[in-house]
């Protein structure tokens, strides 16, 4: 695998959850400095189904499921395509 930017390879699942989501915080940020876009533009180009309800915007990094980190996720970039966490839901 190839690395991306600055991030390194992603870290092996058997890595801590604490290594996987500061893998992906850090992943994020490369990108939006390297976007030639903003990051506005680019969350509206994603489609999110199944967002939860009510809205997930913690997570405890240490014992998160993959449905947790999905589940929070989804609801980063609903509230970026709806323009906050108190415009959309």
């Amino acid at each position: 695998m190839k690395a991306i930017f600055n991030c390194g390879l992603p870290p092996p699942q058997t890595a801590s959850m604490d290594a996987k989501v500061n893998w992906l915080l850090k992943f994020a940020a490369e990108v939006q400095r390297n976007a030639k876009t903003d990051a506005l533009t680019i969350a509206d180009a994603y489609t999110v189904t199944g967002a939860p309800s009510p809205p997930v915007r913690s997570i405890n990094a240490g014992a998160a499921t993959l449905t947790d980190v999905a589940d929070v996720l989804a609801q980063f970039l609903t509230d970026l395509k709806t323009r906050g966490p108190n415009t959309g839901t």
